[in-house]
């Protein structure tokens, strides 16, 4: 009478003879190892890990990972970095850990703040103006609501748009 095999018997009979090329083991290690350093990283930003003990995480994850160089690690940092996130703890990592020359992003990052505002305070005035002049309604409690505006969202999301661009640049020379 014939064996009935389990599924996981069948899967191990089939795949008893593969193996992994080098170039497989390396992307395998350094994907382990950027999942581990990502943790460290989020403890590090949740304040749970100091700096000092997320570079001394770092340099254990590359030797325990035959990374040869921990600035492959990098681009976990980058990946995080978005407009919005553009603040002192990932910024102070890639200075600091693996001596990125971050200056150009904090001027990146002043830059749209100041510009974002600078053109929501303009939208506002614009909006308060037409409400005076159109509308009849003025007075320090109106306050134009930017969101429901379909030309300050449309501004913003160039505006947003425009400065991602500048950001991937930067980020492609770090």
């Amino acid at each position: 009478m014939a064996e009935i095999k389990s599924t996981l018997d069948l899967v191990m009979e089939k795949t008893r003879n593969l193996t992994f090329s080098a170039e497989e083991k390396r992307a395998a290690r350094l994907e382990e190892a950027q999942k581990i350093f990502n943790g460290l990283l989020q403890k590090h930003l949740d304040q749970e890990l100091t700096l000092e003990a997320l570079q001394e995480g770092l340099a254990d994850v590359a030797r325990k990972h035959d990374l040869g160089d921990a600035g492959v690690l990098r681009h976990v940092v980058l990946d995080r970095l978005h407009l919005e996130t553009l603040h002192a703890p990932l910024l102070d990592v890639l200075e600091r850990v693996f001596g990125c020359n971050i200056e150009p992003l904090r001027v990146l990052a002043r830059d749209y703040q100041a510009e974002m505002t600078q053109r929501a305070d303009d939208r506002r005035r614009d909006l308060a103006g037409f409400l005076k002049t159109q509308r009849e309604v003025w007075g320090s409690a109106v306050t134009p609501n930017l969101e429901s505006d379909p030309k300050w969202r449309d501004e913003a999301a160039t505006m947003q748009e425009l400065f991602t661009m500048k950001l991937e640049q930067e980020k492609q020379r770090l």
